[in-house]
């Protein structure tokens, strides 16, 4: 049997021995009563190139179901592909990009097994990536508690949208931690009788927690989460830190559920420099600079005013280290690459 078939054929959920003591991608039981937390990936989004036939026959190997064709699309995409589950791909004739959605109950049937091989065979980049714990040992009004007490180490701003917390209509509590827009946003609520904690992933993180589950195995995904989640908020009894809030020890509850597991941070990896990823670099900052000069002369703001408000500002926010930079530079390679008005200012920060 082939990797891909074995993927394929492994559809059954498995134990997972790691700290986290989970189980990826099994179904939730009614109760919380002597349950271990379960973990699944339970949304995915990703981008591909291609073709449209080529994506259904990638798909069907997968799911053993073909897909159908609407004369209408979503997300910008003119037309789609619709599977079982509410699995639909999104394209448009001519475009040499589309968008595979994968919700809750086609992930399920998939397994993250699966979906991981479905990925790589498509060559494709994650955008979306949501991770679900369920019968999780807290409910969201001891999370919502503990926020409201202080009793969190998190990045996530207090103020705006960055933190809500709702009350239902049946009276239960749905909290968001993290914004609409951000690339990482905590839920957590009552699902039909236990605690559901979902962590959801955009853009450029859910690249990079995607290819760390690669490269870890499907298996790692509970303590990969995990460390993701108390990267994002950890839970602690910050009247027992010293100076070191982030020595605090962490209530309970929390340690329960997050146990040893160590955080994770999803940054940029460091990435070979080359003359195309230079060149877009540019291209990017000299669209935004054009940009921004075009909208002033249209307000009666001359190009060369700008310029030199863009230079002050610059001179104003150099540092020594900067300088040290700049000092270095012979002067006439500054007089072949700088326009006059710069070769002042960088002349002036010199003295």
């Amino acid at each position: 049997m082939t990797a891909s078939e074995r993927m394929r054929a492994d559809v059954r959920p498995e134990r997972v021995t790691a700290t986290a003591a989970a189980l990826v991608d099994a179904p939730p039981p009614p109760t919380d009563r002597g349950v271990e937390v379960t973990v699944k990936t339970d949304f995915l989004t990703c981008t591909t190139r291609k073709t449209p036939d080529d994506i259904s026959a990638v798909i069907c190997k997968y799911t053993g179901a073909g897909l159908q064709e609407l004369s209408y699309g979503f997300n910008g995409y003119h037309r789609q592909l619709v599977g079982l589950n509410g699995l639909r791909v999104g394209f448009t004739p001519g475009r040499d990009d589309a968008s595979v959605n994968i919700p809750g109950e086609a992930c399920t049937q998939l397994g993250t097994y699966n979906l991981v091989g479905l990925v790589d065979e498509l060559a494709a980049t994650p955008t979306r990536v949501d991770v679900a714990f369920d019968h999780c040992p807290f409910t969201p009004r001891m999370l919502d508690r503990a926020w409201r007490d202080g009793n969190v180490n998190t990045r996530v701003r207090r103020e705006g949208d960055s933190y809500v917390s709702m009350c239902n209509a049946d009276g239960n509590t749905t909290l968001y931690m993290g914004s609409k827009s951000s690339d990482t946003r905590l839920v957590a609520y009552d699902r039909r009788g236990h605690t559901r904690l979902e962590l959801r992933l955009r853009r450029d993180r859910a690249a990079f927690f995607w290819a760390k589950l690669v490269a870890q195995g499907p298996e790692s995904l509970p303590s990969l989460g995990l460390g993701v989640i108390t990267a994002h908020a950890d839970f602690v009894q910050r009247a027992r830190a010293d100076s070191n809030p982030s020595r605090a020890p962490r209530l309970r509850w929390w340690a329960k559920f997050a146990l040893d597991v160590a955080k994770v941070r999803l940054t940029q990896p460091d990435l070979e420099p080359t003359v195309e990823r230079a060149e877009r670099h540019i291209q990017r900052q000299a669209a935004m600079l054009e940009t921004y000069l075009q909208i002033r002369e249209k307000k009666g703001v001359p190009r060369g005013k700008s310029l030199e408000k863009l230079l002050d500002v610059g001179v104003e926010r150099m540092r020594d280290r900067h300088l040290a930079l700049v000092a270095m530079v012979p002067d006439y390679l500054l007089g072949q690459a700088l326009a006059p008005q710069t070769r002042m200012s960088v002349s002036m920060s010199r003295g």
